[in-house]
């Protein structure tokens, strides 16, 4: 949706277009990151030790060597500001992101913050102080996220409002759901999941299916509310198996529900039909959750280091991205790392596009509206991405693909698909 200080395209007409923003000056633009310090801390206290991220410090300051050395953004020296912090302090999330907004506001000031994780509190604290936000590509935003919101867009993610659309579509297209299935859901119990969830039982409806069982669990706000979530997930497994579901989907683009179902669901000898809706399923593998668990589960998914498909083909964009990190010594442990990696390059990537095509001062409202009348790019985390008919959130191609239990993998079932 249009926010009440933007317009589909890339001008802002009157006085907003000619007053610089903040981190803003003629010859540099200042941009903020969030880096998570111990996140194969968080990682590991969850059982996904495997998952590992990479050194996102380094990546992220030879993102912007690199930047600067071919120009900038729009002839501007690109300086980096980096907010640091710990996911297992105990520290709440909205707590976190005070200090988030404090810091690139007061502290430093910056035009825009990049692959931010970052929930409505922070949000609201950085657009009330004239930042621009482009997200994480992992979304939990939905259409009301945007429209409450209009300096901030997710051009490397999907929204979840977009997600439910994709994925009934990309099950039904699979055969995921025949007639006589009996399908539960887990999400959580916030409003943006319950909107979502809502949302998914429309698009489900479109192609005569429904949901007989939801499960709403706690969403972990905090290290101390994760044994809660857990139990509640715990629940959930006894609570589908006990009602006959046969097949499982799930709302959470972290992966973490997923993890925590499908090991409850093997010690419950309990083994559904499961699809996944964001190309998560080889990650989930990559923790030790048993491959009878993925017996017949299908995925649609836009990040194809995580797809696990065998000699799968790689985005053009993710190699030379890679590379610029190998030049400066920064190696990859698992395809969770080289996907964050590209994460990353497609950030500064998207960024510098949108700033060439800012018309008058650089600030937060006309660096949102010129994103979004940006043209289509290929990217290394995703196929590609597109701010198009008015969209907020840019992921536009996805893939469809199935496990394949004879050698422990997964295998496409189409080509490249438009997304909804």
């Amino acid at each position: 949706m249009v926010g009440p200080t933007t317009s589909v395209g890339s001008s802002v007409s009157g006085a907003q277009a000619q007053r610089p923003g903040p981190g803003v000056t003629a010859t540099s633009v200042a941009v903020g990151v969030m880096i998570a310090d111990d996140t194969k801390a968080a990682n590991s206290a969850l059982g996904a030790g495997a998952v590992t991220h990479g050194d996102e410090e380094a990546e992220y300051r030879a993102a912007v060597e690199d930047l600067n050395r071919r120009g900038g953004a729009a002839g501007r020296k690109v300086t980096l500001v980096e907010f640091h912090f710990d996911m297992t302090t105990g520290a709440s999330t909205d707590a976190i992101e005070q200090q988030a907004c404090s810091y690139f506001t007061e502290d430093h000031r910056v035009a825009v913050v990049l692959n931010a994780p970052l929930t409505d509190v922070g949000l609201q604290c950085l657009s009330t102080r004239g930042v621009a936000v482009f997200g994480t590509s992992l979304s939990d935003s939905t259409d009301q996220t945007f429209a409450r919101f209009p300096r901030y867009l997710e051009p490397l993610a999907m929204s979840l409002s977009r997600l439910v659309v994709n994925y009934a579509d990309g099950m039904h297209a699979l055969g995921f759901l025949p007639a006589n299935a009996k399908v539960g859901l887990l999400s959580f119990d916030v409003p943006r999941f319950v909107r979502a969830t809502a949302q998914l039982r429309q698009a489900l409806a479109r192609h005569g299916r429904t949901l007989h069982e939801v499960a709403a669990v706690k969403y972990a706000e905090q290290q101390s509310e994760l044994g809660q979530q857990s139990a509640d997930i715990s629940s959930a497994v006894l609570r589908f198996r006990s009602s006959g579901i046969t097949h499982v989907l799930f709302l959470d683009p972290s992966g973490v529900s997923e993890l925590l179902f499908m090991n409850n669901a093997e010690s419950q000898h309990y083994r559904p039909r499961y699809g996944f809706g964001q190309s998560m399923a080889a990650a989930l593998r990559s923790t030790g959750v048993p491959a009878a668990q993925f017996v017949n589960s299908v995925t649609v998914g836009w990040f194809p280091r995580l797809d696990g498909v065998r000699g799968a083909t790689y985005p053009p964009a993710e190699k030379a991205c890679l590379e610029l990190f190998t030049r400066r010594g920064i190696s990859f442990d698992s395809d969770n790392a080289r996907r964050h990696a590209g994460d990353i390059c497609d950030s500064f990537s998207f960024f510098a596009l949108a700033v060439s095509r800012v018309r008058g001062a650089l600030n937060a409202d006309t660096l949102v509206a010129a994103a979004r009348s940006a043209p289509p790019l290929s990217t290394a985390g995703t196929y590609r991405v597109a701010l198009t008919g008015g969209r907020t959130d840019g992921v536009d191609l996805v893939r469809y693909s199935a496990y394949v239990a004879d050698c422990d993998c997964w295998q496409y079932r189409s080509g490249l698909q438009r997304a909804s």
